[in-house]
């Protein structure tokens, strides 16, 4: 371990991912329905990524926002390298990967400053050090009204699990080719003792056991990992003018259909006393949080909202084929729309709708129907388009970046995902079966019919 990391896992790479909740279009439909505005993302932009690692996500939204410009920054040269070999083979001219720490930006100011900025799985993996550097960061290279995204794990949900990272941290380190033995096999010893007791913990293990040595050296080798609450990321970035401003994703924007009847009255009083986030965030069981922070943005009325929620145009969509559009939806639904309903909205989207025109079809209260219609929107039910000049002055960037993807699929690599020109987002394929039918270009009827909604050629 080297000075320059500060304590870092350098020696590890982080694994190579792709995130749909970064999303200049979501984002802009969310902070809509918080009741902010955004920058808009159909018109040209400057968008930042601190930390960007291999930049796949970076690129991926490059490919799909051929009209704005993309820079992201990592202190790892090997990621750097990495991000420019892939820039270089989707041939996208709007996007460029650098070498530098947040410390080095902090000292500069950009002839340019940005308009939208995005650091994921960074703020929680650092020392406090570079938190601050972060923010100062955003505090010269942001433009007024622009938006921040971070995405970082909560305390909420991994506070019962700090025993697994005290273990991490305190287990010797086993031969090089597998390091983490030693600490994974203590892991696993111990939950069997406990019998039983901490099924939360239980449950989170199980998700990561068989994770690669390299997501582990990140998550919970780490020295610097860590749990924070929302007003802990909130209250350095006041600092740089920035304010919280509501989830990167839609739904959780929304607590009805997540949460009981029970669960809704402790929220609802959390929120009257003044620490409702905490509460969310203990309620929804949320280990990470992907949060929209903001320099200035202007407040939207209700009656703006509303409509540019309605202007949305909608296509029928579920979430049986697991392509990730909506994250953890599916998992996490309490109460669904009646499967009657469903099919009523499905058909109208079908032929050419907004997603106000689903709403009046179900009947004559203004209030309670686009209530249904945005539940049906958020829980996955309904996809979003953008409009039909943006997705055609996409297709050729996203073409490009999904046949790199699929290159690394023929050759036995791993490939994170893909990029919708349709929806302005990168795609998680998660499902094995749907990456080897990609790879031997056969996915079948139902995979490509998806596939072709979202604008994957």
């Amino acid at each position: 371990m080297s000075d320059w990391s500060a304590g870092y896992p350098t020696d590890s790479v982080y694994v190579d991912a792709i995130q749909p909740a970064i999303s200049p279009w979501r984002w802009h439909q969310s902070l809509a329905f918080a009741g902010r505005d955004a920058p808009d993302p159909g018109k040209p932009f400057r968008f930042l990524e601190l930390g960007c690692g291999s930049a796949t996500t970076l690129i991926a939204l490059a490919a799909a926002y051929p009209w704005a410009e993309f820079t992201g920054y990592d202190f790892m040269p090997e990621c750097v390298m990495q991000a420019n070999a892939l820039i270089a083979e989707t041939g996208l001219t709007n996007v460029e990967v650098r070498e530098g720490s947040f410390a080095e930006m902090a000292l500069v100011t950009p002839a340019e400053k940005y308009d939208f900025a995005c650091t994921h799985g960074v703020w929680t993996w650092v020392p406090e050090a570079f938190r601050r550097d972060i923010v100062a960061v955003m505090g010269r290279w942001m433009a007024p009204g622009a938006v921040f995204y971070v995405g970082y794990n909560t305390a909420a949900g991994w506070a019962a699990s700090e025993p697994i990272r005290k273990i991490f941290a305190e287990a010797p380190k086993g031969p090089p080719g597998n390091p983490y033995g030693p600490a994974r096999e203590a892991v696993s010893h111990w939950l069997t003792l406990m019998g039983d007791a901490n099924p939360g913990v239980r449950a989170h293990w199980a998700t990561m056991a068989d994770r690669d040595d390299h997501f582990l050296a990140h998550e919970l080798g780490n020295p610097h990992g860590t749990g924070v609450w929302m007003e802990e990321v909130a209250a350095p970035l006041a600092d740089a003018k920035m304010t919280y401003g509501g989830p990167a994703v839609l739904a959780e924007n929304m607590d009805g259909p997540f949460l009981d009847e029970p669960r809704l009255e402790m929220l609802r009083q959390a929120v009257a006393d003044g620490w409702g986030e905490a509460a969310r965030d203990m309620l929804h069981g949320r280990f990470f949080r992907k949060d929209l922070f903001h320099r200035g943005a202007p407040f939207l009325g209700a009656s703006e909202m509303v409509a540019r929620m309605r202007a949305l145009e909608v296509v029928p969509w579920d979430l049986e084929i697991r392509l990730t559009t909506h994250l953890g939806i599916y998992r996490r639904l309490k109460h669904h729309l009646q499967d009657d309903l469903v099919a009523a909205l499905h058909a109208r989207a079908a032929e050419g709708a907004t997603l106000g025109d689903c709403a009046d079809m179900l009947g004559d209260n203004p209030a309670q129907t686009f209530q249904i219609a945005m539940l049906a929107f958020a829980s996955g039910k309904l996809l979003d388009r953008r409009p039909a000049d943006q997705i055609a002055a996409a297709e050729d960037g996203c073409d490009r970046f999904n046949m790199a993807m699929l290159r690394r699929l023929q050759r036995g690599e791993t490939a994170p995902g893909l990029v919708s020109p349709v929806i302005g987002s990168p795609i998680q394929v998660q499902e094995e079966a749907h990456r080897a039918a990609l790879a031997e270009g056969e996915p079948g009827p139902e995979l490509a019919r998806r596939l072709g909604v979202l604008g994957v050629a």
